[in-house]
């Protein structure tokens, strides 16, 4: 008789995320708009969640946008090559002629499809797409 193996087991499993469980990121023209700082954990195996802020000052010299980027995401692949699916929403709020309003906030859904880089004893995590 056969026996089963659980599909996270690193033998048999081809979505394996071995690397570390936090890493923090700077992100450039992503879910923060122009930039935002980023904290992405992993809550199960493959599965996490990041949250970041971001701000973008008006050249106008009236004000600018904060924005609060949350998503989740699962990664698939192995040995620190993985693409990364995400989904969430980015929390913005402005003053000034960006909005051209006093005071504005809205949220927008936001998604990524994503290479990303990132090896299992830790150090420099990279993404792109």
């Amino acid at each position: 008789m056969k026996s089963s193996q659980s599909t996270f087991d690193k033998t048999t499993s081809s979505s394996e995320y071995s690397g570390t469980k936090n890493t923090f990121f700077v992100e450039l023209l992503g879910n923060g708009l122009i930039f935002s700082a980023n904290y992405d954990v992993r809550l199960a195996n493959k599965f996490g969640a990041r949250v970041g802020i971001g701000y973008v000052g008006d050249t106008g010299g009236g004000g600018g946008i904060l924005t609060v980027p949350i998503m989740g995401n699962v990664l698939l692949g192995k040995n620190g090559k993985y693409f990364e699916i995400g989904g969430g929403v980015t929390f913005l709020s402005g003053t000034g002629e960006i909005f051209n309003t006093s005071d504005a906030s809205t949220v927008l859904g936001t998604f990524s499809f994503m290479y990303r880089r990132q090896p299992e004893d830790g150090g420099f995590m990279w993404k792109i797409g």
